[in-house]
């Protein structure tokens, strides 16, 4: 290892924005424990200051890439700024052979992951809930998320399995503690157990599973995994314990993302998580998941690994997701467990994209993915501020919501709407991609857009028993009877248009291109180039 101080420096430079988390949750931590009483809300602000830095670091860095790459005219970033790796390999090293990748990739995925933490901060300022759901400790609340936010940091940087571990579990222990962190609701508690008890399984499934890969090939390197993987005089008899160990890990991170069948937990424990941890754990944490699972397949496995052909596993579990996800939405009344269940759906239609790994695929799930963060948050923030009037959550007590709260209704409408991925709201536009990248990967793939188009009829369906509900059914409320303050309107009223206007022909091409243009360092590991990307 020849590691000088220059490239040491380097290194920690392109991690300035995990620097900046990890020394947040630190200050939230004291600031909490040194103040007293509604003095605690102040560190809701410090947390939320750090988001914006956090986020504002991860722009100038998007934007060195930019500059690098139209400067160099090739995929490698960072090779002249960060080196693209950290501490472990040398600058003799070929790029993507550290445990930290820096690139245009996951700074997508942590800008989102920052706008997510921003956007439950301010969640958690303008509704009063967080009292209300027993949530005494503002302070260390944030902090709480300012850890979960930096394990979703890393799980979007990482290249190594070693690293993939420790930043699932990182994220893990705080959406743990973020489950339970209401005392007063039993059902709090209950999630919270829940969680851990699942979550430890499948964390020990994944780590068994890592260290079988370790033991058959030597190396937890994601490149290095795909250079072994893809290698033509790999013994034939490894075949089989290949499988099952990246079966385990899939297993792992499939629990993290609620993919089927390892979904069954989520509807739980959003229920009785506080709504501010349940949206951002549903936003940010699908994505963080996402991020780091779209680049352990992308780069560590070859299209096809010893003649076994990881994309139609991916495609089925996808269907099985959409399926079950959409299905489970159907009988649900509690509308915190619906939006668990659209989200599980939302997730199963995003690993279409994963399924066929070509530029447009791949394009598409960062397009739905930044689509996707303002609609859940909006959504639970929709639900907790209706809630408040009504009496609870559930699907029935907001039943003539339209004309007691005409505004608010609307607003989560079309969030509802946009989750359940239909016009003229963004979502479409993200299944939209997704469609079209599935279609122009050829016919082997027209099979998922059957199923996902099929499950689109069932997602309508659920979206239009929501409106009707809040429109239709016949209640005791008053018209205009239900106020909010305005720091909630101004929120509701924001994402509802962020939601709309990228439904927009036409509006949603910058997302769109800095999409594509996020891709060009997974380049190498993609089936066509980004000029065939076809969006």
């Amino acid at each position: 290892m020849d590691l000088n101080a220059t490239q040491l420096l380097a290194n920690f430079g392109g991690m300035l924005p995990e620097i900046a988390l990890a020394l947040l949750f630190i200050v939230a931590l004291l600031a909490d424990a040194a103040m007293r009483g509604g003095g605690r809300r102040v560190v809701v602000f410090v947390v939320l200051a750090g988001a914006v830095v956090a986020g504002c670091l991860l722009l100038t860095q998007g934007m060195l890439i930019a500059g690098g790459s139209a400067a160099k005219g090739d995929a490698r970033f960072f090779e002249d700024v960060f080196h693209a790796e950290w501490l472990f390999k040398g600058s003799n090293q070929p790029y993507g052979f550290g445990m930290v990748v820096v690139d245009g990739f996951g700074i997508f995925f942590k800008t989102l992951i920052a706008l997510a933490l921003v956007l439950t901060l301010c969640y958690g300022l303008a509704a009063r809930d967080l009292a209300a759901e027993g949530v005494e400790r503002p302070g260390r609340f944030s902090a709480l998320l300012a850890a979960a936010a930096l394990g979703m940091f890393l799980m979007a940087d990482a290249n190594d399995l070693l690293l993939m571990y420790a930043s699932v579990e990182l994220f893990s222990l705080a959406a743990y503690a973020l489950s339970g962190s209401a005392r007063r609701p039993p059902r709090s508690a209950e999630a919270a157990i829940k969680y851990v008890l699942y979550g430890g399984v499948a964390s020990a499934v994944m780590l068994c599973g890592i260290s079988l890969m370790y033991g058959l090939l030597g190396t937890t390197n994601f490149a290095e995994l795909g250079l072994l993987l893809g290698a033509p005089n790999t013994e034939n008899a490894l075949r089989n314990p290949l499988v099952i160990s990246s079966v385990m890990i899939f297993a792992g991170l499939a629990f993290k993302i609620a993919a089927a069948p390892f979904h069954f937990w989520a509807p739980d424990v959003c229920e009785g998580t506080p709504a501010p941890a349940a949206a951002f754990l549903s936003a940010a944490g699908k994505t963080a998941g996402f991020a780091v699972l779209a680049r352990f397949i992308l780069v560590a496995y070859p299209t096809a690994m010893q003649g076994f052909d990881w994309r139609p596993v991916l495609g089925g579990v996808a269907v099985l997701t959409m399926s079950l996800g959409n299905l489970a939405a159907l009988q649900q009344t509690n509308l915190k467990r619906l939006l668990a269940c659209l989200s599980i759906a939302f997730g199963g239609n995003v690993l279409v994209g994963l399924a066929v790994a070509t530029p447009a695929g791949v394009a598409a799930i960062l397009v739905s993915f930044a689509f996707y963060v303002p609609a859940v948050i909006g959504a639970f923030f929709m639900v907790s501020k209706l809630a408040e009037h009504a009496g609870s959550e559930e699907l029935d007590d907001m039943r003539g919501a339209g004309a007691a709260a005409p505004f608010a209704a609307f607003c989560f409408a079309v969030c509802i709407v946009a989750l359940a991925g239909l016009p003229p709201t963004s979502g479409f536009i993200g299944r939209l991609f997704l469609f079209n990248a599935a279609i122009d990967a050829g016919g082997r793939f027209i099979w998922l857009c059957i199923a996902a188009g099929a499950n689109a009829v069932v997602a309508l369906y659920v979206a239009l028993r929501i409106l009707k509900a809040l429109y239709f059914d016949r209640t005791e409320c008053e018209p205009g009877g239900w106020t909010f303050g305005l720091p909630g309107r101004i929120m509701m009223g924001v994402l509802a248009i962020v939601v709309l206007a990228f439904g927009i022909p036409g509006v949603f091409n910058p997302v769109l291109a800095l999409a594509e243009d996020s891709l060009r360092g997974l380049l190498p590991y993609l089936r066509d180039s980004i000029s065939g990307a076809g969006l």
